[in-house]
């Protein structure tokens, strides 16, 4: 009987080896398929990280060059306001020296106008003193004498102011 136990101890000794052989072949394929699983969800999720990161980074570049078409487009009606001020500014000038011109045109008429009274004036004032002077000569007052000399000098002084003037 003791060889009996012993032979069947022998035995499960030997089937619990080949199990355990078995067993450990088994552990080690499913630890080495384990590891490919493992591998590939990793690079799964790496892949899938890329590619929502891919995706910020356009949507982020869209939004960027949203910006920058909406900067551009206000930099560029700026610049239309500004030319658009800058003609209206051009033709206020351009009337402005219009009109100065015109301006200065009336009052050189004016002047010359004025000048041309003067000299009428002067002339019609040398004409009334020369009779004057006519009649006082040969009027024997004294008195009328000294009224020419009065206006012989104002004469004298409103050519004197004329030359002035010129």
């Amino acid at each position: 009987m003791v060889e009996l136990h012993s032979k069947h101890m022998e035995e499960e000794r030997n089937y619990a080896a080949e199990r355990y052989a078995l067993l450990d072949k088994d552990y080690d394929f499913l630890k080495s398929s384990f590891r490919t699983y493992k591998d590939s969800i990793a690079e799964e999720m790496r892949s899938s990280w890329l590619k929502k990161e891919s995706s910020w980074k356009e949507e982020q570049e869209r939004d960027l060059l949203e910006q920058i078409m909406s900067l551009k487009k206000q930099l560029s009606h700026s610049e239309d306001e500004k030319e658009e001020q800058r003609k209206d500014f051009e033709a206020e000038m351009a009337e402005l020296h219009t009109s100065y011109n015109a301006e200065i045109k009336g009052l050189e008429k004016e002047l010359t106008e004025k000048d041309i009274s003067i000299a009428l004036l002067n002339t019609a004032l040398m004409q009334t003193q020369y009779k004057l002077d006519v009649v006082n000569i040969n009027s024997p007052e004294n008195e009328t004498k000294k009224e020419l000399n009065r206006r012989r000098a104002t004469n004298l002084k409103l050519s004197q102011s004329k030359s002035t003037l010129y």
